[in-house]
């Protein structure tokens, strides 16, 4: 059966990512490494796709892109399908696939959002071990941003202004991309988007307005999540489940006693208030937030529509929970670093 077809329209900013079948070697060499920097520099010249931030790893890569003609289903096949072709040439013991699945495509739509994906893509090989400091790795924009000028392939128009916005410059300069994406992500934030890539919803998740959102902002979102959602779907995380878990446990140790009668059983708040705000937030699954909170899967479930129907008519439990998602985010996210 073939994949769906995935909607991209011109000017759609995408985080593009895929990994080598087996854990084999995508990048050898040098040569391997320049080899496939010069296919993506080809698409930027045949005016297919423009190009934010990438990182080429040993056993993957991510691009930060843009369509430009909305065909970005052809020049992804292209990439990797030439790319895999001139791999298996140059070592005759080799054939077959070099990637495990087709690529995947996660919609960036927020600036917060891009601003903590390319902090991501750029600490990609100090998280594996290859290099202390990501402008030293080789197969990575980071290093390309820590110069003046970089090559024409690479558009830099985002990443400049937004450098020049966040420290209060006119011009940019590279000393100010290290200080913008130069520190390394919070825990948090790296498992967010870690889990947001093995994610199967297709949701964009717009973290401007929620980072830095008041408890009465964040309340109105998870009463549209509960309208919207019937509980069968998984939605997008919009932050991992340990920050999630861990501002649970703070807020349960000071208010252990706290119980809510969603029927006619009275039960502990925040036993309710753990999975749904694992599912809301976390974009969990039912058998994980099962795991998280230690109860069965139907239980769960159950836990679950008792969250969504105590969101609609109790008002403590709406407050309590607004707020406890607020420091959830931004315990994840920090705003400061974005």
């Amino acid at each position: 059966m073939g994949h769906p077809p995935r909607l991209v329209r011109p000017g759609d900013l995408f985080h593009s990512f895929n990994r080598t079948i087996g854990h084999r070697t995508l990048v050898d060499d040098d040569v391997d490494g320049r080899g496939f920097l010069a296919l993506i520099a080809n698409l930027v010249h045949r005016d297919e796709i423009r190009v934010r931030s990438f990182c080429v790893m040993m056993t993957h890569f991510h691009i930060l892109l843009e369509s430009v003609n909305g065909c970005l289903g052809d020049a992804m096949q292209r990439l990797e399908g030439i790319y895999a072709r001139g791999f298996n040439r140059r070592r005759p013991s080799r054939d077959g696939h070099l990637f495990r699945a087709r690529y995947r495509l996660k919609k960036v739509v927020s600036q917060a959002y891009q601003s903590a994906l390319i902090q991501y893509i750029d600490h990609n090989p100090v998280a594996a071990g290859l290099v202390a400091d990501p402008f030293d790795y080789p197969f990575g924009s980071a290093r390309l941003y820590r110069r003046t000028r970089g090559p024409a392939w690479l558009d830099r128009s985002w990443v400049e202004s937004h450098v020049c916005r966040r420290l209060g410059r006119l011009e940019y300069s590279p000393d100010g991309y290290a200080r913008c994406f130069g520190i390394k992500s919070p825990p948090g934030r790296r498992r967010w988007l870690e889990a947001l890539m093995s994610s199967p919803s297709d949701d964009a998740p717009s973290l401007d307005e929620l980072v830095n959102a008041t408890p009465g902002y964040v309340l109105r979102w998870m009463d549209e999540r509960a309208q919207d959602a019937d509980g069968t779907l998984r939605s997008a995380p919009l932050c991992d489940a340990e920050s999630i878990v861990t501002v649970l446990v703070g807020a349960e140790h000071r208010s252990p006693q706290w119980m809510v009668k969603p029927r006619r059983t009275r039960r502990a708040g925040w036993n309710i208030l753990r999975v749904g705000l694992l599912r809301d937030l976390g974009g969990q699954t039912y058998s994980q937030v099962g795991a998280r909170a230690e109860v069965g899967l139907s239980t769960a479930v159950a836990l679950y529509a008792e969250h969504r129907h105590l969101l609609a008519v109790d008002e403590v439990y709406r407050t309590i929970a607004a707020e406890t998602a607020a420091e959830a985010i931004r315990v994840c996210h920090d705003p400061r670093t974005l």
